[in-house]
C-alpha cells in the first residue's frame, strides 16, 4: 500500500505538534516496512528552512520525499504555469471557489 503524508508542518512546526507528527510518522514507517511512504514536502510554504534531521533520518528505500511546488500565497491564478490566458480563467473560479468566506 502506498501512504502519503504531508511533512510541511514537520519543517514550521514547533512543540507539540511536530512531536506528536514526527512520532506518529515515525511509528507507521516502523511498522509497515512492507508499505511505501511518500513524504510530501509543500515548498513554497517550508521556505528556505532546512529539514530537521529526524525527518531526514525516516528516508529510506521505502520511504520517499517529494517536493512538491506550487502558489507561494496558496491562489492558483498568482502561479506563473497558470497565469497564461487558457488557464487563467479556471484558475481565478477556483481561488473565488476555495477562498470564498
Amino acid at each position: 500500500m502506498r501512504i502519503g503524508f504531508d511533512i510541511t508542518a514537520l519543517r514550521i512546526a514547533v512543540g507539540g505538534v511536530f512531536w506528536y507528527d514526527l512520532n506518529l510518522l515515525s511509528a507507521a514507517v516502523a511498522a509497515g516496512p512492507r508499505h511505501a511512504f511518500i513524504l510530501l514536502d509543500y515548498l513554497p510554504i517550508r521556505g528556505r528552512q532546512a529539514a530537521p534531521s529526524d525527518v531526514v533520518e525516516l528516508e529510506s528505500e521505502h520511504v520517499r520525499v517529494v517536493r512538491c511546488p506550487g502558489p507561494t500565497h496558496r491562489r492558483l491564478s498568482r502561479w506563473k504555469p497558470l497565469q497564461r490566458a487558457a488557464l487563467a480563467g479556471a484558475a481565478e473560479f477556483v481561488d473565488r471557489t476555495v477562498l470564498w468566506p
